[in-house]
């Protein structure tokens, strides 16, 4: 699962997500998490990799299968709606599971 974020590499994902140790607590371990922060005005990247609603202060979750490379692996990620202000993560756990 990636995290993808325009936030600035000095800047805590927790200041843009406050639950996200929640997340990491609960499924670090089975699933790899990853934060990838990225440049807001880079339309080759966010259509390369699939978030195109990428914005400040939007943040986007994007599921891939560990086992999946390449363009399997890209073909079999889905985006993981997820409300950033709700302190629940249920539905990020239900999709992936």
């Amino acid at each position: 699962m990636v995290y993808y974020t325009t936030l600035s590499q000095d800047s805590d994902i927790s200041e843009e997500y406050k639950y996200w140790s929640k997340i990491t607590l609960q499924l670090n371990g089975p699933i790899r998490i990853g934060i990838f922060r990225m440049n807001k005005t880079d339309q080759e990247k966010k259509k390369e990799f699939k978030v195109t609603g990428l914005d400040e202060n939007k943040p986007q979750l994007r599921y891939y299968p560990n086992v999946a490379t390449g363009k399997v692996k890209s073909d079999t990620s889905f985006q993981i709606l997820f409300d950033k202000s709700s302190s629940s993560i249920d539905n990020i756990i239900e999709e992936i599971e």
